[in-house]
């Protein structure tokens, strides 16, 4: 029996592989601004969770960091294809949310101490004669 017919004999014909879970689990229709939302959302989570790898891989924790993103990288190689389920990769959440805030935090740092370009001297450096980074 198929994911197809799975849900025959349940009372609600119809619900197949490709079917909103909106409409799977509440009977209504999806939203296209719900949907863009959710979307938003999860680039908006790994585009931080890359920058969370990126600065954990820079920290003086590395050997964490570098088993929390090899532990990641290995689960969602290991679950995709044909037999791979979301349940599989659910797992991986705590630790993508770990990697996003550490890029959030690491972005805010930045934006606090007013990165510049190399080369380029701050004012205050320049005013109280402090060497550049």
């Amino acid at each position: 029996m198929d994911r197809q017919d799975a849900g025959r004999g349940r009372g609600r014909p119809g619900r197949g592989v490709g079917q909103s879970k909106l409409t799977w689990y509440l009977g209504i229709a999806g939203s296209p601004p719900l949907t863009l939302g959710l979307f938003a959302w999860a680039w908006a989570l790994w585009a931080f969770a890359v920058v969370g790898a990126v600065a954990g891989i820079r920290s003086r924790h590395r050997a964490f960091w570098v088993l929390v993103i090899v532990t990641i990288g290995f689960v969602i190689l290991v679950s995709a294809g044909k037999a791979g389920d979301a349940r599989f990769r659910a797992p991986l959440v705590p630790l993508i949310a770990l990697l996003a805030a550490l890029g959030v935090r690491d972005c805010v740092d930045r934006l606090r101490r007013g990165a510049v370009a190399p080369g380029r001297v701050r004012r205050e450096q320049a005013a109280v004669g402090a060497p550049d980074r």
